[in-house]
């Protein structure tokens, strides 16, 4: 029902899933960033946004922007 909801309401078209595409090197940045971010605590912040939402996939860059910056 939520789906119908969400479907009939949505501006923009659905993608099919096939042509989405699945990006993973986020996931291997953070696992790389971490470590300096741990050495510097009081840093953290910066450390994550310069060595990885800064250069992170477009999709990191939204959620960063949409989370905490607001939207």
């Amino acid at each position: 029902m939520l789906l119908g909801t969400v479907y009939c309401t949505s501006t923009r078209p659905l993608e099919q899933v096939e042509t989405v595409p699945l990006v993973t090197t986020d996931v291997d940045r953070f696992w790389a960033v971490y470590p300096a971010a741990l050495r510097d605590t009081a840093h953290a912040y910066r450390v994550f946004q310069e060595q990885y939402f800064d250069h992170g996939s477009p999709g990191l860059r939204e959620y960063f922007t949409r989370k905490y910056k607001g939207d």
